[in-house]
């Protein structure tokens, strides 16, 4: 496994970052464990996923739940839209932090930067617009109010 040399240093493999994102979620899950515990329900709802088959090989699943930091959303695309889209771009991430947003959760594939659905601290209108952003980079999400208040949750379709 090759490290490429970073501006701070070795910069981490994709599947170390993704590693380390569902390790924060755990941590996450530990902290906040009433909306954590919503949250991956919804996800996985959404995707269509039961949780005994996040890691199943005969049915083609190897997911974990992340807990992504906004900075790092841009090497994700989303499991539907263009193949090999990158619909985090800039804009979103400004977006996001124009929003005091520091992280989101996700359900995505283990190996793969890949999203299948994404929990996200919005709602309403700025809902709406993350979708139209998303869409407008090739990915495709469709949000819906989540259950827990101020939170959207979006599926890939």
């Amino acid at each position: 496994m090759s490290i490429e040399q970073g501006p701070k240093g070795p910069e981490k493999s994709i599947q170390e970052k993704i590693s380390e994102f569902k390790s924060d979620f755990e941590n996450w899950l530990k902290e906040n464990p009433d909306v954590a515990k919503q949250l991956k329900s919804e996800l996985l709802e959404m995707a269509g996923v039961e949780e005994g088959e996040l890691i199943d090989p005969d049915a083609g699943f190897d997911m974990g739940l992340l807990k992504i930091p906004v900075n790092e959303l841009s090497i994700f695309g989303s499991a539907c839209g263009t193949i090999g889209n990158k619909p985090f771009s800039k804009e979103v991430v400004n977006f996001l932090h124009s929003k005091g947003i520091e992280f989101t959760i996700a359900l995505g594939e283990n190996k793969e930067p890949t999203i299948s659905s994404i929990a996200i601290n919005v709602s309403g209108e700025d809902m709406e617009k993350i979708g139209e952003m998303i869409t407008n980079e090739h990915g495709s999400l469709r949000g819906e109010n989540s259950k827990v208040s101020d939170w959207s949750v979006f599926e890939s379709e």
